[in-house]
């Protein structure tokens, strides 16, 4: 069956690359076991189901065009709610993705009695959530395709937040060589967003003719996504579902021992920065760590991920970080 491009157009899923990320079975909620005495009941509903796979596909695409959640929750059931990661930007950006995959082309494949796949694009890539008969009809096996998603999510975003952070790491030398402060010390920036009329953070905005600052090109092509620039309030927005901290000190585990980077109140001595996924299991598994050396270390800090990045104030990769390996 061939699906029209137009029809497809708004399907509000995750179509990304797919990585494998490490396994995380305690997420994973036991089906058969009893609620104790205590729980609270939580209503599911499951997926619609339709007479033939293609009336689930047009089913699917209709409530995607209409752009109405209720409607999404419908066809695909209320286990879609899980899918949420954290990051609204991110989100947006892997429904442009899917749209433009779709509008090249989408069809069934893989078609048995009880069972099919949705492709899309030039390469037919897979669409995770696939088609199952039972004594109902067809309907999408959301629960089925959960994981696989969470997977290309995962995968894609912990490539993003390995990348950035290399990019970081590029950014911080240009600046240190550029001395854009003009005070004649050779320091690494203390902010990723320069106080406004100041050039004391790896952004400023430029005008039409002037060098880029050293993060211009990633802030441009993250304004091109949909991110906003600057800051929250609160310090940090998630990026590709991380959010990311600069560190102004260095622990024991890091080369030449425990010490404060600030000399006079700038980043003199080296610099730093954590990385750690805006919702853990959701957006991110592991957890990220560079400083001025450049190499790139990960760990999984577990359920607790953002409270413990919260307590993080220095590089310090210790016997849980290992050198991520490209």
């Amino acid at each position: 069956m061939k699906t029209t491009s137009a029809l497809l157009a708004c399907l509000p899923l995750v179509l990304v690359m797919t990585h494998s990320r490490a396994a995380v079975e305690e997420m994973t909620p036991a089906t058969d076991s009893a609620p104790g005495p205590e729980a609270t009941e939580v209503s599911v509903q499951p997926p619609m189901s339709f007479e033939t796979p293609d009336a689930a596909v047009m089913a699917l695409i209709d409530a995607a065009a209409s752009e109405d959640r209720d409607a999404l929750f419908a066809v695909l059931g209320s286990d879609l709610d899980a899918l949420v990661s954290g990051d609204p930007v991110a989100d947006a950006l892997d429904r442009r993705r899917f749209v433009e995959l779709s509008q090249e082309a989408a069809q069934l494949e893989d078609e048995t009695d009880d069972s099919a796949i949705l492709v899309i694009g030039p390469e037919d890539w897979p669409f995770p959530i696939p088609l199952a008969k039972d004594d109902r009809g067809w309907s999408f096996d959301t629960q089925a395709g959960l994981e696989e998603l969470l997977d290309r999510r995962i995968g894609l975003n912990e490539l993003h937040a390995v990348a950035t952070a290399r990019a970081f790491v590029d950014a911080q030398v240009e600046y240190a060589a550029a001395d854009p402060d003009g005070d004649g010390v050779r320091a690494y920036a203390g902010r990723f967003w320069s106080t406004e009329g100041t050039r004391d953070g790896l952004y400023w905005p430029t005008n039409e003719g002037e060098p880029e600052s050293p993060m211009g090109p990633l802030v441009d092509d993250a304004v091109e996504e949909g991110y906003e620039v600057g800051d929250d309030g609160e310090g940090r927005r998630p990026y590709h579902g991380y959010y990311f901290k600069i560190l102004t000190a260095q622990g024991p585990s890091a080369p030449g021992g425990a010490k404060s980077y600030l000399e006079c109140g700038k980043l003199a001595n080296g610099f730093g920065l954590l990385a750690w996924p805006a919702s853990y299991g959701n957006s991110g598994i592991m957890s990220f760590q560079v400083n001025q050396r450049g190499m790139v270390y990960q760990a999984n800090l577990g359920e607790d991920t953002a409270a413990v990045a919260e307590t993080i104030d220095a590089y310090d990769p210790g016997a849980d970080w290992v050198p991520v390996v490209d």
